[in-house]
């Protein structure tokens, strides 16, 4: 889709990437490091995260939507995230 900016060029927005390990009543929350043994700042990553329902995936892709081989994906249910929003 293409918009125009306040300076009147064009803007070139991305396209929605739906990761595929997505499922239906979920939400993508982030991608972490690997929370077998990698900590950010002394904490692990996924430990952290505060929703019951997270769920680590298996392949993380960044936001061009390539393979990213160093982080995992993490998923919530949609009804959590409405619920603390």
């Amino acid at each position: 889709m293409i918009t125009n900016t306040c300076l009147g060029m064009p803007r070139i927005e991305k396209k929605e990437i739906v990761h595929p390990e997505l499922k239906d009543d979920e939400v993508f929350l982030t991608n972490v490091f690997d929370p077998r043994g990698i900590f950010l700042y002394g904490r692990n990553q996924f430990n952290n995260i505060n929703y019951k329902t997270k769920r680590l995936g298996k392949i993380a892709y960044n936001e061009n939507g390539k393979k990213n081989e160093q982080m995992f994906p993490v998923f919530i249910k949609k009804w959590e995230m409405h619920k603390k929003n």
